[in-house]
């Protein structure tokens, strides 16, 4: 499982382990995008933030998520999913915020102020769904095997790492 804030990498590392080691992928993220694009939000919106904040389809994402976990050889991209799968090794990337929201501004071809109000707000909302739902605090780390600063790492250093910590661990 790959946690992490947005613009640390989790997707990008994600997708390249599930590649690297034939392992099938989910996506929290993705499964949120799908169900918004479906209710006719744009995700780079403050109209998200809205449709986000009623949390009417955390239930159905957690349990899309932790069906994938059952079937196993599975990467997993979500923030959640740590928390309330037991099993399976945990890695949480974590970011620099001014960093982070450069990263989501150009990824998403939207201006770093709008990068860092949605960021925030996404973090913020996210945190309060947690602790309301489930009683988990997100900037709990102590879940996590490993945490890396991908602050002044690339994309290659990212994956370089991460791969090397699972071939270790035998995966």
């Amino acid at each position: 499982m790959i946690a992490g804030y947005p613009g640390s990498g989790k997707t990008t590392v994600s997708t390249f382990i599930a590649k690297k080691f034939k392992l099938d992928y989910a996506s929290a993220g993705k499964l949120y995008r799908e169900l918004a694009s479906a209710d006719g939000v744009d995700i780079n919106s403050l109209k998200f933030l809205k449709w986000y904040k009623q949390a009417r389809y955390d239930k159905i994402v957690d349990s899309q998520v932790r069906k994938a976990s059952r079937k196993g050889n599975c990467v997993i991209d979500s923030w959640l999913a740590p928390y309330l799968i037991k099993d399976g090794i945990k890695i949480f990337l974590k970011v620099d915020f001014e960093v982070a929201a450069k990263r989501v501004a150009s990824r998403e071809n939207i201006s770093i102020r709008t990068a860092k109000i949605i960021t925030r707000k996404r973090l913020d909302l996210t945190r309060r769904r947690a602790k309301r739902l489930y009683g988990i605090k997100l900037d709990d780390l102590s879940v996590y095997n490993f945490v890396i600063d991908t602050t002044f790492l690339n994309v290659n250093d990212v994956n370089n790492l991460v791969s090397f910590l699972l071939r270790r661990l035998r995966l």
